[in-house]
């Protein structure tokens, strides 16, 4: 089950989610407080997998891009972190829920990077484009 976190209850679990960040992201992209900052600002959302027990599973961070010339709104997953496999009906459900999520803010789009062969594997299997290739110059 995947749950939307308050900026409240991010900045109150600060510590679980920079672990999920350390893992997902390197840190030369974008300073962590830099991470809390935007969360507590409601520019980054967090969200908590749980898995059967209640405990979390997962970590997932959103955010909103816009594209000026196509004027349309792309719920972007700017990072994500799974404790353990997960299944099936969880990346179902996850979806799922991001997608009411990107709907009510009336977004065209869910975006992200990996390279991850099973996020690859089910992008496909879900008619989507999917290109392989990303490159960040840190300057």
């Amino acid at each position: 089950m995947l749950r939307e976190l308050s900026p409240e209850q991010a900045d109150k679990n600060w510590d679980v989610l920079k672990f999920g960040i350390d893992a997902a992201l390197p840190d030369q992209i974008v300073p962590r407080e830099r991470i809390r900052e935007a969360l507590l600002e409601r520019r980054l959302t967090a969200w908590a997998a749980y898995g059967l027990d209640k405990k979390v599973n997962g970590l997932l961070f959103t955010t909103v891009h816009y594209d000026a010339v196509n004027k349309a709104g792309t719920l972007y997953v700017y990072a994500g972190w799974a404790a353990e496999k997960t299944g099936r009906t969880d990346w179902q459900e996850g979806y799922s829920t991001l997608c009411a999520y990107a709907k009510q803010l009336n977004l065209q789009t869910i975006s992200f990077h990996t390279n991850n062969p099973k996020m690859l594997n089910i992008a496909s299997k879900l008619k989507a484009y999917v290109e392989n290739h990303v490159i960040i110059l840190v300057l």
